[in-house]
């Protein structure tokens, strides 16, 4: 890491290396969900990040397209926190296990 800290609060999640990343998590609530958000930096600076959100309401079945790419650009070049967040198109509600985020790397190499 380059100093900045490596976790908020407890809990964090580093996609690493792995040439697959596909990271997913699930809600299981059944509230009507309106918007949906995390925080993300990067490694470092090189090799450069690359992974791009999207999310699904029928618990992974299909995917939206991507709804951003999480790279330098995105992180304002820098490995500070950033936060996104999405505002899904009218209010849906849902049954446990329906929402799922989802981060994929979108090239074969890339940041740690």
């Amino acid at each position: 890491a380059d100093g900045t800290p490596t976790a908020l609060d407890v809990y964090a999640w580093r996609l690493n290396q792995n040439v697959t990343t596909d990271w997913r998590a699930t809600y299981n609530g059944n509230a009507t969900v309106t918007q949906f958000g995390f925080k993300v930096r990067r490694w470092d600076g090189s090799p450069e990040v690359n992974a791009e959100v999207r999310y699904s309401t029928d618990g992974g079945t299909t995917f939206s397209a991507a709804l951003v790419t999480i790279n330098n650009t995105f992180l304002d070049g820098s490995s500070a926190w950033k936060s996104f967040s999405y505002t899904i198109p009218g209010a849906v509600q849902l049954a446990p296990g329906n929402l799922v985020v989802q981060v994929v790397r979108t090239v074969a190499s890339g940041e740690r």
